[in-house]
């Protein structure tokens, strides 16, 4: 789990035209956005996607179709928080959710890509079988 104080309040949405939209607290000046297929280090390992000034919320075209992207947020304030779409974009289970994000009781939050919950797992198709191995599920039990 992350263990840090100083978190941004962010969240990542899928719209109707696929676009992805990041949105994020209001009373931060500029946000540095980076984006990874993985949610580790990605300040160091991904890309810079923008730096977003007086505004919260930010809307890209899907970064990847079959990989699953992360985002990291740096506000200029020094608070940073990692954030991915909450529910999978899956084609035989609609409501396949990552629970990353998350705040434990100890103050933590549970790491992005490691812990899963969803229903009816039986329609999943080839495709999002393809998808949830490359974004690193070893094992639905």
């Amino acid at each position: 789990m992350e263990q840090q104080r100083n978190w941004l309040q962010a969240t990542v949405e899928r719209n109707e035209d696929h676009t992805l939209q990041i949105k994020w607290e209001n009373n931060i000046e500029e946000v540095r956005i980076y984006w990874s297929t993985s949610p580790e280090h990605i300040e160091e390992t991904g890309e810079l996607l923008a730096t977003v000034n007086g505004e919260s919320s930010y809307t890209i075209e899907n970064l990847s179709s079959t990989e699953r992207p992360y985002f990291r947020l740096v506000g200029s304030n020094g608070q940073a928080v990692t954030a991915a779409e909450r529910r999978l974009p899956l084609q035989g289970a609609f409501n396949f959710r990552d629970m990353g994000g998350y705040e434990t009781t100890e103050g933590r939050k549970v790491k992005w890509g490691k812990l899963y919950r969803s229903e009816e797992l039986a329609g999943l198709t080839e495709w999002d079988i393809d998808y949830l191995q490359k974004s690193g599920l070893k094992l639905i039990g």
